[in-house]
Parts: structure tokens; C-alpha cells; sequence
């Protein structure tokens, strides 16, 4: 599931085309704001992960206890908080690229 979540967000960053084709297909309300990534963790759970195998549950608990931002770091992004409500469900979050 992490595999998953890293390579989407790599290939944001590099642009790829994979990338940029799987935002377009999907219903959701994944955004992208002046190059910035905005995004649910309920949206990108929906857009990456098979509900039969993994619950939102087991991929929230994933993301918070993963290196993530560590591994963003060394290409220069950071996942941030974009639009905090107290509540990490209905928080949006935004992938920068660090200065």
C-alpha cells in the first residue's frame, strides 16, 4: 500500500503522464492548484488503494506511521496541511515543493 501512495506522489512530482491520466479519470476531489497537489486522505485513499483489501483505517494508520515525508524531503516536497478542520478525515492536505 505505501508502494503505492510513494510512487503516485513521485510521479506527480516528475510529471509523468501515468500520473496526470489516473487525476483525470477519477471523481474526485483531487486538485491541483498552481502546480500544488490538494487532496483528502479519503480521496487519495479512493483513488489508489482496493477498499476489498485494505480498509481507510489500515491506510490512514499506514500514512501517519510511514517515513512519507522523509522520503518527499530528499526530492525537495513536503506533504502539508492545506485546509486543517481539527479532523484528519476532513482535512485537505497539499504536496509543495520546498524552497
Amino acid at each position: 500500500m505505501y508502494p503505492l501512495v510513494l510512487a503516485f506522489l513521485t510521479g506527480f512530482i516528475h510529471d509523468e503522464e501515468a500520473c496526470r491520466t489516473q487525476l483525470q479519470q477519477t471523481q474526485s476531489d483531487i486538485t491541483i492548484i498552481d502546480g500544488v497537489l490538494i487532496f483528502s486522505l479519503a480521496d487519495l485513499y479512493a483513488l489508489l488503494i482496493d477498499a476489498s483489501i485494505y480498509s481507510y483505517a489500515d491506510f490512514r494508520a499506514m500514512l501517519y506511521s510511514s517515513t512519507l515525508n522523509t522520503q518527499l524531503m530528499d526530492l525537495g516536497y513536503q506533504v502539508q496541511v492545506y485546509n486543517g478542520t481539527g479532523k484528519v478525515d476532513s482535512s485537505y492536505y497539499q504536496l509543495v515543493k520546498l524552497r
